[in-house]
């Protein structure tokens, strides 16, 4: 049923031409090569390290594992991170 609407929910919002990130509290996910991370829409950082970046999304933990990383910028809306980035990695259900 999650699906279904899930998926009627995302030809209204392409044919209103509004943005799904927002409306369907979905995260969005900017890389800028392999050093620079942007997250939009999180609902909160869970551990950070030199070498790790676990945050809670609506679709679940999104981790980040790689070196040297520097939290440029952490907001209620946005996180940014700097450093090496070797994965990213999808985990769980979410807080649905």
């Amino acid at each position: 049923m999650k699906k279904r609407k899930r998926r009627a929910n995302r030809k209204a919002i392409k044919y209103m031409q509004l943005s799904p990130e927002i409306l369907l509290d979905l995260p969005k996910l900017s890389i800028t090569g392999r050093d620079e991370l942007f997250l939009e829409n999180h609902k909160g950082l869970i551990e950070y390290s030199k070498y790790i970046v676990r945050a809670e999304t609506s679709i679940g933990i999104i981790q980040l594992a790689g070196r040297d990383f520097e939290l440029i910028e952490m907001s209620s809306d946005c996180i940014i991170v700097y450093g090496e980035i070797e994965s990213l990695v999808f985990i769980g259900e979410g807080m649905n």
